[in-house]
């Protein structure tokens, strides 16, 4: 907004413009012309000054880091002290795919602070490939970035229980116990209860038709709109809320199955 000032003292005009700069207090020349009226000069000599002040605040903030640089620098602060005091440490790692079709290795790691446990995540780094050499390289190199002396302080490598990750042969973890033959391997409860659920319902026939049935009312709701738009209203008549089918499989969580079996019910 500019403040524009004809011969008499008082007429103030301010120009506004539709569209402006995000990063500056420059504006488009099609800009709408607002008459104020203004009794004294007063109003000339408070709309400077309040010009001045904006113009400071923006300068000042022009000049300072990016916040989000800034909040990343102290939390590695924050995070390589803690590490550096704590004696003992753990890592949990897992592996993911993008939307870009890259494989992300994610890194958490859990220590003790002052008598409190504490989860920190690490960082996210893309390997090229998501074999145990790539991983373990990963992990090492995230690791270096927060605690120098992490492998010493390192007991245990929490992981999700795959084949690269805990096999017999040429895996992280036998990897890492190369250089310190002293970590633990631990197995994520969480894929544990997946993996013991999933063999156990595995030769259970009223399951696979209980499990063909919300998949296929799944497929019915999600890839027709007139469907879907046809069950809501059916809720919202009977004055209930809408609740849509939801699908079974994806992650392989038994939260999932959980979920749908809810909403069908």
């Amino acid at each position: 907004m500019t403040a524009l000032f004809s011969g008499r003292t008082t007429d103030l005009y301010l120009v506004s413009s539709g569209t402006r700069s995000s990063n500056s207090f420059s504006y488009w020349p099609n800009a709408l012309t607002t008459r104020l009226p203004a009794t004294t000069c007063h109003w000339q000599e408070v709309w400077m000054k309040k010009k001045e002040s904006l113009w400071a605040q923006h300068i000042e903030i022009r000049s300072r880091p990016k916040s989000s640089c800034t909040i990343l620098q102290r939390w590695r602060e924050t995070t390589r002290e803690n590490l550096k005091n704590t004696k003992f440490l753990s890592i949990m790692s897992d592996g993911s795919t993008d939307s870009s079709v890259k494989e992300e290795e994610l890194v958490y790691v859990r220590f003790c602070h002052k008598g409190k446990i504490q989860l920190k995540f690490v960082a996210i780094k893309s390997i090229e490939k998501g074999d145990a050499a790539h991983i373990s390289n990963a992990i090492s190199g995230i690791m270096e970035g927060v605690c120098d002396e992490w492998g010493r302080k390192l007991v245990s490598l929490g992981t999700d229980g795959a084949a690269v990750m805990t096999g017999a042969k040429n895996v992280v973890v036998s990897r890492l116990k190369v250089d310190w033959a002293y970590i633990i391997g631990i197995h994520c409860m969480a894929h544990r209860l997946e993996l013991t659920f999933s063999d156990a319902i595995r030769s259970n026939v009223m399951f696979q038709k209980v499990e063909n049935l919300l998949s296929g009312l799944c497929t019915f709701y999600h890839t027709s709109p007139l469907n879907r738009a046809n069950l809501v209203n059916s809720f919202q008549a009977l004055g209930d809320k809408p609740l849509v089918t939801t699908r079974i499989g994806g992650t392989q969580w038994v939260g999932h199955l959980l979920r749908a079996l809810d909403h069908f019910l």
